[in-house]
């Protein structure tokens, strides 16, 4: 997986992805940093972007296991008009900063 920069509301935190699942899935792998306060199975977190300079918010469910070294997954399916969605898939890449 790839590493890009995230950043977790005042905290921040890097993400290791995308890697596609499938041809419309893809996984992203955040790491965190100490300020992240991690998580429990079953928890989401808002992903917060801005398209076209309209901030914009989806929320996804975490899709791995916590682990020691605090990184997690989020796992994002492309939605037909989805903005959220179709940004991370088309403009994510290796050092970006995203909010969430």
């Amino acid at each position: 997986m790839h590493s890009i920069v995230a950043s977790i509301a005042c905290s921040s935190t890097r993400l290791g992805g995308p890697s596609a699942t499938s041809a419309d899935t893809k996984t992203f792998v955040l790491r965190p940093n100490r300020n992240w306060p991690g998580f429990r199975a079953g928890q989401h977190v808002g992903v917060e972007v801005d398209v076209a300079g309209v901030r914009c918010q989806r929320r996804y469910s975490i899709s791995s296991a916590p682990s020691r070294d605090r990184r997690f997954s989020i796992t994002v399916k492309r939605q037909p008009g989805g903005t959220v969605s179709n940004w991370l898939h088309d403009r994510v890449r290796t050092g970006d900063v995203l909010r969430l």
